[in-house]
């Protein structure tokens, strides 16, 4: 890593003068000033995942207030490309973004709040994987926010093996994420209420709760999953 003072243009086509920090890896240089990079100095689509090293973008090496867009990254730029806090606190708002939390057969049989949903956000996915599989008797888990214990994921499905994948289905979602179809005989093919995704918004901060179950005191001894919360954010 060096130091170099170069000339660049920013999205204006301006000349500007910046002392730069230059990373150096087998993928490609990445260059960007310590603490000062802003929209304002990011050509549109001029940041591309070769030219990033893993864990180069530091949270002090973004300014959260001008804020990195969408439209300014090229492609698609991997998790692994950015250093651990940038998704959910340094990109500009608009920008969908994903929290995760963890679950496992351990936490008790109160809800536990393992995401903290930030306020002004839209939330419009929720998924669980199972990274370990549940060997407690009857065990059950469901996943909602802070009004509703199962309203993003109801226990009936969420797959408690190795491996499992819930929520990948709209129709598998809670109330805040499906609206579920009702018939009608009265009405054209038979639908009064078409079955519809949904997306929820959080004026104000809420939690990712899961709330596990299982019979009398068999937790069992093992069990994990991995819960992914997908939102944009409004303000």
């Amino acid at each position: 890593m060096t130091t170099k003072t170069v000339y660049v243009l920013d999205r204006r086509r301006n000349l500007i003068e910046c002392d730069m920090i230059v990373y150096e890896s087998d993928t490609g240089v990445f260059t960007l000033a310590d603490g000062t990079v802003v929209a304002a100095e990011v050509a549109a689509n001029s940041i591309t995942e070769a030219q990033i090293a893993p864990g180069a973008l530091t949270t002090a090496s973004l300014n959260p207030a001008a804020g990195i867009t969408s439209g300014q990254l090229a492609g698609s730029i991997a998790q692994s490309k950015l250093a651990g806090g940038i998704l959910s606190t340094q990109l500009a708002a608009g920008v969908a973004k994903v929290l995760s939390g963890t679950v496992t057969y351990n936490d008790g049989k109160s809800a536990n709040p393992i995401i903290t949903i930030p306020a002004n956000a839209l939330v419009t996915d929720v998924i669980a994987v199972c990274t370990t599989a549940f060997n407690g008797t009857a065990v059950t888990i469901d996943l909602g926010d802070d009004s509703n214990a199962s309203n993003f994921i109801g226990n009936a499905n969420v797959g408690l093996t190795l491996n499992a994948v819930s929520g990948q289905k709209c129709s598998d979602r809670g109330s805040n994420l499906w609206l579920t179809g009702t018939q009608s005989a009265t009405t054209p093919f038979g639908v009064s209420v078409w079955p519809t995704p949904l997306r929820k918004f959080y004026a104000a901060t809420n939690h990712l709760n899961s709330t596990l179950g299982y019979t009398g005191t068999s937790k069992g001894t093992a069990g994990a999953m991995t819960v992914y919360l997908a939102y944009i954010a409004l303000a």
